[in-house]
């Protein structure tokens, strides 16, 4: 997405990931969008014509449709349905939207633009590793929506479980390992971006049932000097009947609690680090934090 005071550009290159194929750029754009509204799809014809008349488009007739035979791209003789065409037209214009003249608007009112449009993630973490349209605009604006972005917005750290065979013992240990989403995005960050993180989720998928998907919360004061954590698990834990309840297995809560107290650790260490300067992330404690996690769970 474009801003400029004079004339439209073309998105800086240099502002996206290191995977700028234009599937992923499409899965970037639907996802900072589907967080406002649902997919076109969902849409009824009525309300895409209103879109596509506001946005200024207009659709071409006899359109064909394209299809895979074997890998190989071939194009269909039937047109395309004028609400598959009103589609295609809007998400092509999603990826190349435009924002003329939005910096003649003044700087109190684009962060008021910016902190409306990150409202709506601040409580959803965000897993995808890439950078809002707005801040992919221009360097400038990057520069005026990175700071609220790290500051308001909670970012996922996926972890799933992997069988690890330790030559020493004969049965399976489990480890966690970092989704190649989550690497791609905590690498890619600047050391200087990575110490304004302010709220971290972090996912564990265990794939066992006695422990299910584990969430641990981590919200880090503005200064920086204090925090708090929360665990839970997204399935129930496995209960026994005790007295006509049924109740969580110790185990399961005593698993719970180890991994929220050995993330606490992490995070003291962090704050001791800095001082009176606050607590400012490291790639390392983001390493140090999936270490807590698979320690809390399996040791």
């Amino acid at each position: 997405m474009v801003a400029s005071l004079s004339r439209s550009v073309s998105p800086d290159p240099s502002l996206r990931t290191s995977d700028t194929s234009a599937a992923f750029v499409r899965e970037h754009d639907f996802y900072w969008r589907g967080r406002h509204f649902p997919p076109y799809e969902d849409w009824h014809v009525t309300e895409l014509k209103d879109c596509v008349s506001t946005s200024g488009l207009s659709l071409q007739g006899g359109e064909t449709a394209s299809f895979q035979d074997r890998t190989i791209g071939k194009l269909a003789s039937a047109d395309i349905s004028e609400q598959d065409r009103m589609i295609a037209k809007l998400e092509a214009a999603d990826l190349d939207a435009q924002f003329p003249r939005f910096l003649e608007l003044a700087a109190d009112l684009r962060n008021s633009i910016y902190e409306f449009y990150l409202a709506a993630f601040a409580d959803q973490p965000l897993h995808m590793p890439t950078m809002p349209p707005l801040a992919r605009a221009n360097r400038l604006l990057r520069e005026e929506v990175s700071p609220l972005l790290f500051k308001n917005c909670t970012f996922e750290i996926k972890l799933v479980a992997a069988e690890t065979q330790d030559p020493r013992w004969p049965r399976t240990e489990w480890a966690l390992r970092m989704r190649p989403e989550s690497a791609l995005f905590f690498t890619q960050l600047t050391a200087e971006t990575l110490a304004t993180l302010r709220k971290l989720c972090i996912t564990a998928e265990t794939v066992q049932e006695n422990l299910g998907i584990v969430f641990c919360r981590i919200l880090i004061d503005e200064p920086g000097r204090t925090f708090r954590v929360h665990c839970r698990q997204h399935q129930p834990m496995p209960r026994r009947p005790l007295g006509g309840l049924w109740l969580p297995y110790p185990r399961s809560l005593a698993r719970l609690s180890s991994v929220e107290q050995r993330v606490t650790d992490v995070l003291e260490t962090t704050v001791a680090r800095e001082g009176e300067g606050g607590a400012k992330l490291h790639l390392s404690d983001v390493y140090a934090l999936r270490k807590a996690v698979e320690q809390g769970l399996w040791e």
